[in-house]
């Protein structure tokens, strides 16, 4: 069996067998994975953490790549934190990004290398019981106005905005029980109890214990819901324990109560986007200034390089670091690899992290030399689509109608089969949410919104290219958070 086979194997095990006996090689082989810049468990083993990473088993990874070397160099900082490392990449399923694999976290905050998920007490711009206490009281009028009796929200990030606090994704139970006319509840486990600031008034704490059945006491809280609301990234298993000792509730979403009061971004959470997305924009200019060489090196290592910088510039980690050369540029989900960038080609990078527990994200191409005449005819096309979109994200406009006026230049041009996903997510807390920009999207734009507009035009087998800013809408009209050069510029 592969090196890599047998630490997925491991993995597996030690996930079906809680107890089993080869835990330790298991907790070696992920850890060398994690430090060998490669996938610890494939997609069969969804969000998968392996806690507890000692200094010796960092040792043990960093001597095994030595003596292997195998993948592209990591640069570790000895002062990071590598108790919470974890070696799962996950990858979002819609829009054009994708968290690549590797060793992408400043360590700081409990991160995780590569997933999309910061664990603990985050810092936000959100931190005293008055924001956290006004945002239940809006939860719990919007559950009045839907009938819902209960919110249940474990990991995903509608548990921060209402907490402050990210619940690590672990077979170990973490719920927030919401009853609209009652107090709210954490019930988590009780190793990971220390680790959550108690905001006053916001909720009580409830440990769990080890021989304690998590499902039976959020039940309890639960007793009597008639509509019970849960979050979409429960875990599938917690609902279906919960489903028998809830009989005759009835379940919906939590996305349609939290939904809407967290795509409404308030000032500090603008200012937050704010300053992630300037963060983004200084490594944008030094990638259009020629300040990061591309012409010789590997997809791989500017990804790299990007995302080093990213965390330079003050995030707390790299949610992804796309960088497609010429023909790999036609796929949007690009996985940067081995490729080596040459000249006269199209290079399309779009990176982002997540800086004081808001996102960043921005894509610029440029052109290792000078552009030829296809690529910045076509170019010239996706700036003006790019430009128009962001003009259009007035309030009270659909977002369809933004989708549809960066699709109609496009399409005007004759490369509307090639403009082959929607014109953009929203952004906040986490990379992709509410709203998106897209055909069918009929919910108008309300002050606050924050959304990316990022048309495409992927040629197959030839090459591609993406334009994208954050933009917010305000009452003044649209504002983008991304300033840095829009042109296709010409790098050496």
């Amino acid at each position: 069996m592969a090196f890599g086979e047998e630490c997925d194997e491991l993995a597996r095990r030690r996930v079906d067998e809680p107890g089993a006996a080869d835990h330790d090689r298991g907790d070696r082989l992920v850890a060398v994975r994690v430090l060998s810049h490669d996938r610890c468990v494939v997609g069969a083993v969804p969000d998968v953490v392996f806690d507890t990473f000692d200094a010796e088993l960092v040792e043990f990874a960093l001597q095994h790549r030595a003596e292997s070397a195998t993948g592209p160099p990591v640069e570790i900082d000895p002062a990071d934190d590598f108790r919470r490392l974890l070696g799962h990449a996950r990858c979002n399923d819609a829009g054009a990004d994708v968290f690549p694999v590797g060793l992408h976290t400043r360590g700081a905050h409990g991160d995780v290398a590569g997933s999309g998920w910061q664990t603990g007490t985050m810092t936000t711009p959100e931190s005293d019981s008055s924001v956290y206490l006004a945002r239940l009281a809006k939860v719990r009028a919007a559950m009045a106005v839907s009938d819902i009796d209960t919110l249940l929200l474990s990991v995903g990030h509608d548990l921060p905005y209402l907490t402050g606090y990210t619940a690590m994704p672990l077979e170990r139970l973490t719920m927030l029980v919401v009853p609209r006319d009652a107090g709210a509840t954490m019930v988590i486990p009780a190793l990971e109890a220390p680790r959550v600031r108690q905001v006053p008034g916001v909720f009580d704490l409830l440990p769990w214990g080890e021989t304690q059945d998590p499902t039976a006491i959020v039940a309890g809280l639960a007793a009597g819901s008639g509509r019970v609301a849960v979050g979409d990234q429960m875990w599938a298993r917690f609902l279906v324990e919960l489903l028998p000792q809830l009989p005759g509730a009835e379940y919906t979403r939590a996305v349609d109560v939290v939904g809407p009061l967290r795509m409404s971004k308030d000032q500090a959470e603008i200012d937050a986007l704010a300053a992630a997305g300037a963060a983004v924009d200084r490594i944008a200019g030094e990638l259009q200034r020629g300040e990061i060489p591309l012409v010789g090196r590997t997809e791989a290592e500017v990804s790299a390089h990007l995302g080093r910088r990213i965390l330079e510039e003050g995030h707390d980690k790299v949610n992804f670091a796309i960088v497609a050369a010429g023909e790999n540029a036609a796929s949007p989900h690009h996985h940067a690899g081995s490729r080596v960038i040459r000249e006269h080609e199209i290079v399309l990078c779009d990176f982002g992290g997540t800086m004081n527990g808001y996102c960043s994200d921005t894509t610029r191409c440029v052109f290792t030399g000078e552009p030829i005449a296809e690529v910045a005819e076509a170019y010239a096309v996706l700036h003006e689509a790019q430009r128009v979109g962001v003009e259009a994200g007035t309030v009270g406009t659909p977002c369809e109608e933004i989708d549809r006026a960066t699709r109609r230049v496009i399409d005007d041009a004759g490369y509307g089969d090639f403009f082959i996903h929607r014109t953009g997510h929203g952004i906040g807390m986490e990379e992709h949410e509410d709203p998106y920009i897209v055909e069918g999207n009929t919910l108008p734009l309300e002050a606050g919104h924050a959304y990316s507009v990022e048309p495409g035009i992927y040629v197959p087998g030839k090459w591609g290219m993406r334009l994208e800013d954050i933009v917010v809408a305000t009452a003044d009209g649209p504002v983008a958070l991304n300033n840095s050069d829009h042109s296709l510029v010409g790098v050496g």
